[in-house]
């Protein structure tokens, strides 16, 4: 296979799985109840070191809400975590990557 059709699928791959990475987050996530009261509203980003397997390896707060009940539900949503694992097409052993995670009140 030519390298620009490698990469391109790769890259395919990366896209396919960070969307689902982002259906996992939506399916999991929980919002505080004491943030829900207040009426605290934010997006977490955190940076999240991933193996072939989807488990979490490693999360580090990339970028608080402003909301220390946010940020720690969206750290307490990953710690320990097994997200989607890799696709075939992904031949890396980790990835790291930044998550943004929202909380917003309906």
């Amino acid at each position: 296979m030519p390298q620009a059709a490698q990469q391109e699928e790769v890259a395919h791959a990366d896209a396919a799985w960070m969307a689902e990475v982002g259906a996992w987050l939506r399916a999991n996530l929980t919002y505080p109840n004491m943030a829900r009261r207040l009426g605290q509203e934010g997006t977490v980003v955190l940076q999240v070191t991933i193996d072939r397997e989807g488990h979490v390896l490693d999360a580090v707060l990339a970028q608080g809400s402003g909301f220390g009940t946010l940020d720690q539900a969206a750290m307490a949503l990953v710690t320990g975590a097994r997200l989607p694992p890799f696709p075939p097409g992904m031949k890396l052993d980790r990835q790291s990557v930044k998550l943004p995670i929202h909380y917003r009140l309906e």
